[in-house]
């Protein structure tokens, strides 16, 4: 068949479905919108925007599944859907976004995903791109649908955020820097078990020219050039880590001392990581040094990814309403904690039946009190209530309120939830800036 004689199915009506309608539009294709509720989100506005565009809200009809070559499914539904299989049983193709944006790029990709980091470092390979003269298109899970960056004139390069719902329904990878910043349990609600996230994430490898891994993750690439990080010393030509000279330490690449640690204007050890990933990466894609050493001395981090938002009588609030699963969660502790007992922990919300004992350790050695709220509060706290002081709040009002009596001079005050939003908030951006809200009500 023919490219232009393609029909094509869109499933989901997010800002995802409609980038893919408007980039089929723009390239008269033939398609039809689909979504698998009957009241999406974006409905009426698809209607009137796309008028000639036929919509099927609800069930989706075998005889409009039947009549589709391809079907694209935005980032969230999962590959075990009924109508899914049924497509690909009877031989259609069932991709998402990114594989129709891999196919007509023409610049190089930089793609990064990991459980957590991703925004952050993304972001960074951007600026430093911008900063060291590439003009570079950022998208993906970012924000910004990966179709909606070939609107604009082509760039030199593109950095990609890509999720794990993105991963899994992309296949034709071959990305000039592929970076996999860590893989923790997370969405196991939607891939059934961590093997299959971890499938899903480690797909940013295939066919990809040069990568960046994490060194914890004891994942070595064939016929690869790749860079490694971690929080040790670099001890081989490839390695990115922190190295100690007199004292103080030192972003480092092999015998090559980059830039002191505490010059970062970002917190936390897991930001000194991302800090490394983003500069290997950097290395790869041909950045100079001094221009990447001068935006990670700018760069101020990201609203909602363990950002200081308030310092108070001694004590420091930060909000990493981010932090939607345990080892983001775990991350901001360890990379906060400077002593034993002083961060007062606010978490809670939806768990996505994730295991919530991996937790216990850096509580019991760092934080002296955890407050919990959110409908897995009870579940949370049966795991962790021999490491830490543990108080159940009505709602995060209650729990910022708690907080704030209950802290002292030098304490840190961490909302890191370990749980998705989306039993009380909109989203986990809707969440923190009620914490931010909050917090500016009790001063």
């Amino acid at each position: 068949m023919k490219e232009q004689e393609k029909k094509y199915l869109v499933v989901g009506t997010g800002r995802t479905g409609l980038s893919c309608i408007e980039y089929l539009i723009r390239n008269n294709k033939k398609a039809v919108i689909a979504d698998t509720r009957k009241s999406p989100p974006n409905a009426e506005f698809i209607k009137k925007k796309f008028p000639n565009i036929s919509c099927c809200f609800g069930q989706i009809e075998d005889n409009i599944l039947d009549k589709a070559d391809c079907v694209i499914i935005s980032p969230g539904i999962p590959l075990s859907e009924k109508f899914v299989q049924k497509a690909e049983r009877s031989g259609k193709e069932v991709i998402g976004d990114v594989e129709l944006f891999i196919k007509e790029v023409k610049a190089p990709i930089a793609a990064v995903t990991g459980t957590n980091g991703k925004t952050t470092v993304t972001t960074l390979i951007g600026k430093m791109a911008e900063k060291a003269g590439f003009k570079a298109a950022v998208g993906g899970n970012i924000g910004i649908p990966v179709l909606d960056l070939l609107k604009e004139p082509v760039p030199d390069l593109y950095v990609l955020e890509l999720s794990s719902f993105q991963l899994q329904s992309a296949y034709s990878m071959n990305f000039e820097a592929a970076v996999l910043l860590n893989i923790t349990e997370d969405h196991i609600d939607y891939h059934g078990t961590e093997v299959e996230y971890r499938k899903s994430k480690l797909k940013i490898l295939k066919n990809c020219k040069n990568a960046v891994i994490n060194r914890n993750l004891n994942y070595i690439p064939r016929k690869i050039n790749y860079y490694t990080f971690s929080l040790n010393a670099p001890e081989a030509e490839n390695d990115y880590g922190i190295a100690v000279s007199n004292g103080i330490k030192y972003l480092s690449s092999y015998n090559n001392k980059i830039m002191p640690a505490a010059d970062l204007q970002i917190a936390g050890k897991h930001n000194q990581e991302n800090a490394l990933a983003a500069l290997a990466a950097g290395r790869i894609l041909g950045f100079e040094q001094s221009k990447m050493v001068k935006v990670l001395k700018e760069f101020h981090g990201i609203k909602h990814r363990c950002q200081l938002i308030a310092e108070r009588e001694g004590v420091k609030w930060y909000n990493d309403s981010k932090a939607t699963n345990v080892g983001a969660a775990i991350a901001a502790v360890e990379g906060l904690g400077r002593k034993a007992g002083n961060i007062i922990l606010i978490a809670g919300g939806m768990g996505k039946n994730a295991d919530f004992k991996p937790l216990a350790c850096p509580l019991k050695k760092y934080v002296k009190k955890t407050i919990l709220f959110g409908r897995d509060a009870g579940l949370i706290s049966k795991v962790i209530h021999c490491c830490t002081e543990i108080e159940i709040a009505d709602d995060l009002n209650k729990a910022v309120q708690e907080a704030f009596y209950s802290a002292q001079n030098g304490d840190i005050i961490l909302f890191a939830p370990a749980c998705s939003s989306f039993d009380m908030f909109e989203n986990f951006e809707h969440r923190g800036n009620e914490f931010e809200r909050l917090v500016k009500y009790v001063y």
